[in-house]
């Protein structure tokens, strides 16, 4: 069993070691914290096609609502609707 755990560490380094930037954070905050939702997201394939202007449009004005603090953490929109 001892082999069979060095050998998963091992590939799974070398997985790690092979991951983009952002998928990487994606997995780290899905195993660390259990967030299934990073887990999800972060097993969904390249998108490899390019964004059109509508999409670049659409992240921007959500980004800058972020910024502006018109965005709720999930986590809290949820606690909110489960005390009702």
């Amino acid at each position: 069993m001892a082999v069979m755990a060095d050998n998963a560490k091992r590939d799974l380094h070398a997985l790690v070691d092979r991951l983009p930037a952002d998928r990487a954070a994606l997995l780290l905050r899905a195993l660390r914290d259990g967030d299934r939702t990073a887990l999800y997201l972060a097993s969904l394939p390249e998108d490899d096609e390019p964004a059109t202007d509508e999409e670049r449009d659409a992240v921007a004005e959500a980004m800058e609502s972020v910024r502006a603090g018109r965005v709720r953490p999930w986590a809290e929109v949820r606690d909110r609707w489960l005390r009702r």
